[in-house]
């Protein structure tokens, strides 16, 4: 029997309580969720950029196989905007677009002779954004977001300066391939 001043009442000041706790740590998640959210669309771009740099200097490696420059090779060097893959376009364009479309320039620098015929520097460049590479490289502000170095050993009746199907290319060395 509960007497005057008991403790009626008391079951509705804890259940009030348990409901002020699970609203704040409700809230709280929500929080931390929306924020999680918002992060996983900087990852996706961060990813996009990644993967597409590394396609385009894979792209940019087929294509060096069998390519030696028409001109402009000095002492046995030479750089440029890569063969058939100067600029390559990324991303879905049909809508909606779940990845961003991305826009990657790729620049060559080739070394004749030494241990390989030749030897094949590929950089790639994030240029999304609207710009290009300019005609004389990449300015030294920019940061490539993938490099490879691949030397290729042709077939010795191959002349220094040419390049076939049937004379590049016997042996392919990917010496290094980075990406950022």
């Amino acid at each position: 029997m509960v007497g005057p001043g008991g403790d009626r009442g008391s079951s509705l000041i804890f259940a009030m309580a348990f409901l002020l706790l699970g609203s704040l740590i409700v809230t709280t998640l929500a929080g931390w969720a929306s924020s999680d959210l918002g992060s996983s669309a900087h990852f996706q771009m961060g990813r996009s950029l990644t993967y597409s740099a590394d396609g385009a200097v894979s792209v940019a490696i087929s294509d060096a196989r069998y390519w030696y420059p028409s001109s402009g090779v000095t002492n046995g060097s030479w750089s440029g905007a890569c063969p058939g893959a100067a600029v390559v376009d990324f991303g879905q364009t049909a809508s909606p677009a779940y990845e961003p479309s991305v826009s990657i320039a790729t620049w060559c620098t080739l070394q004749v002779g030494g241990v390989f015929s030749r030897l094949v520097t590929v950089q790639a460049y994030d240029v999304s954004s609207g710009g290009s590479m300019p005609a004389s490289g990449p300015p030294s502000s920019w940061v490539p977001l993938a490099t490879a170095t691949v030397g290729f050993i042709d077939k010795p009746t191959n002349p220094p300066g040419s390049c076939s199907t049937s004379t590049c290319d016997t042996s392919m060395n990917i010496l290094t391939w980075s990406v950022k």
